[in-house]
């Protein structure tokens, strides 16, 4: 797992960079901190081979519930994916080692938001106000898009390579993000 979104309704998406797909974890009681019986859960698995993780780097997905739509930082090919979370059709099951039901989403639609080419290592994601927030692990810099992915503006922190991950708008407004570099949290002031 190296990006996960809350869904609501103890719903969560998952980046699965070991079998390259995106998996929807529904846990359909309330759980207490720390518990693990996960067996009235379900998983569903969209795709297979659809992204790429890229080692020691997050790969975040985040959530939008007003179109249900999730955005996918792929990684390992320089690309943010859309994902219609409300298309494809139940298929066949699949194993695992958690006691809980799985099954295929078939055909579930990927649309490429943000072509390879701009970013090089997408890592986080944000939405706010509109607009698609992502940070270049690869680039150390900050990238805004429109949700059809448009670019609308960068920033460069000077940090090296490697530095850039997750991060999020506060209630403040501001960018809280991570350096992974130096274990620091910074902070972007909006002008």
């Amino acid at each position: 797992c190296r990006g996960i979104a809350f869904a609501g309704s103890n719903t969560y998406f998952l980046f699965n960079a070991d079998k390259g797909s995106i998996d929807e974890y529904r846990f359909n009681g309330e759980h207490e901190p720390g518990e693990e019986d996960h067996s009235d859960g379900e998983i569903f698995r969209y795709g297979s081979n659809v992204v790429t993780g890229v080692d020691g780097v997050p790969s975040h997905v985040i959530y939008d519930p007003s179109s249900m739509l999730l955005y996918i930082a792929d990684t390992g090919t320089g690309r943010i994916l859309g994902l219609d979370t409300m298309s494809g059709t139940e298929g066949s099951s699949f194993g695992g080692d958690e006691p809980a039901t799985r099954t295929r989403i078939d055909d579930a639609v990927f649309s490429e938001v943000v072509l390879p080419g701009t970013l090089a290592a997408p890592s986080g994601l944000e939405l706010h106000e509109g607009v698609l927030y992502a940070s270049d692990n690869n680039q150390s810099r900050f990238y805004a898009f429109d949700l059809q992915g448009q670019l609308l503006r960068t920033l460069d922190t000077g940090l090296p390579a490697g530095s850039l991950a997750g991060f999020a708008v506060g209630p403040d407004g501001r960018i809280y993000f991570v350096d992974m570099l130096t274990s620091r949290v910074l902070r972007i002031d909006p002008k």
